[in-house]
C-alpha cells in the first residue's frame, strides 16, 4: 500500500508539470497511520520554467540528471526502477561504484528470492541509462501483464508477500 502511495503521490505532481528529481525513500515520511508525504522539494522542475537545481542522490539519480542536462519526467522513472530495486536490496547507493553490476545482481536476486524474471525486466526497463529507450511505467506495467511466467497464481514469494500485485500497484500509481 505505501509504495502504491509513492506512485500515486508522484503521479499527481508529474500531471501538475512538477518532476521530483530526488524521488528516493529518504524523501517521504510515514505516519503512524501509514499515510505518506513528501519533503525535501528543492531539487523539483517545474517543466514550464528553465532553470533548474542540479544534483541529486546517488543510486536514485538518472545518468541523465547526474551529467546536468534539462530534467524530464524520465529522471523519476528511472528513481521508480531504483525504488523498486532498493526494496529488494536495501540499498541501491551502492550501484554509483559499479552501475554494470546491476545485471549480474539482479540475476543472482532473481534466482536467490525466486522471483519472476519480468521483476529483473523491469528494473532495468526503468533504469535504463538511454533517456529514449528508459521505459515508462505504462510499459513496465504492461510487461507485467504480459508476463506468462508471472501468472495470478504462481507469482508469490516464500515469505507470502505478492510482488507481482506490489510492483503493480507500484507503476500503476505513476502512471
Amino acid at each position: 500500500d505505501q509504495v502504491n502511495q509513492l506512485g500515486r503521490v508522484d503521479a499527481v505532481i508529474h500531471n501538475a508539470g512538477i518532476i521530483l528529481r530526488d524521488f528516493t525513500n529518504n524523501n517521504a515520511i510515514v505516519s503512524p497511520d501509514g499515510k505518506i508525504t513528501f519533503i525535501d522539494f528543492e531539487m523539483a522542475f517545474d517543466v514550464t520554467e528553465d532553470v533548474a537545481v542540479y544534483g541529486g542522490t546517488m543510486g536514485f539519480a538518472s545518468p541523465q540528471q547526474l551529467m546536468r542536462e534539462r530534467p524530464t519526467f524520465a529522471d523519476d522513472y528511472y528513481a521508480l526502477g531504483a525504488l523498486i530495486f532498493d526494496a529488494l536490496v536495501l540499498n541501491v547507493r551502492y550501484l554509483t561504484l559499479n552501475p554494470k553490476g546491476l545485471n549480474r545482481m539482479l540475476d543472482q536476486l532473481i534466482r536467490g528470492m525466486k522471483l519472476p524474471h519480468v521483476v529483473k525486466d523491469i528494473i532495468l526497463g526503468l533504469m535504463d541509462e538511454d533517456v529514449e529507450t528508459r521505459w515508462t511505467p505504462q510499459q513496465a506495467l504492461q510487461a507485467l501483464k504480459q508476463s506468462e511466467s508471472c501468472a495470478e497464481t504462481t507469482c508469490v514469494e516464500e515469505n507470502g508477500g505478492d510482488i507481482k500485485a506490489e510492483v503493480e500497484a507500484t507503476v500503476k500509481g505513476v502512471t
